[in-house]
């Protein structure tokens, strides 16, 4: 059963769900990379979908950027959904807007896929969050903008 926490806008899901193997990245000079590989590290772990031409992600960088810069207890991962067509105006927009979390690549259709096994629903657009506890269990999304105040009373209420 889903319950929406209206302060955060997040859906809190209520089944764990194991990351799907196949949602493979790569980083930025074309090394690859597993999800599994940033999530169940003892710490939180916030997912952050991002696209070169979304506004809506340019603003949000900084406040994601300095919570994670703030919180040594959650990682923060960003993942392009520009594939690789659009991987240059990708780097383009991480030279334009730096962040202090480390964002990987994949391609929309890999993305949709994979949220859609994570969550039972349907990935929105960017921005969309995941949020995953210390030890690897989905327990929230949110398409669209984030706030990082309900984000921390969040977190530090299901800590």
């Amino acid at each position: 059963m889903k319950k929406i926490l209206v302060l955060l806008f997040f859906t809190v899901l209520s089944f764990q769900t194991p990351l799907v193997n196949a949602f493979e990245l790569e980083d930025f000079n074309g090394s690859p990379i597993n999800l599994d590989d940033k999530i169940g590290k003892g710490k939180w772990t916030l997912v952050m979908f991002w696209a070169h031409d979304c506004g809506v992600c340019r603003a949000e960088f900084p406040a994601i950027s300095k919570f994670h810069s703030d919180r040594k207890d959650v990682d923060v991962v960003g993942i392009s959904i520009d594939g690789d067509t659009n991987k240059h105006l990708a780097q383009s927009f991480l030279d334009s807007t730096p962040a202090s979390f480390p964002s990987y690549i994949t391609s929309l259709s890999l993305v949709s896929f994979n949220y859609q096994a994570l969550t039972e629903e349907d990935f929105r657009g960017t921005p969309t969050f995941l949020l995953f506890t210390p030890d690897g269990e989905l327990l929230g999304n949110n398409p669209g903008k984030l706030s990082v105040t309900a984000l921390e009373k969040f977190i530090n209420d299901n800590s």
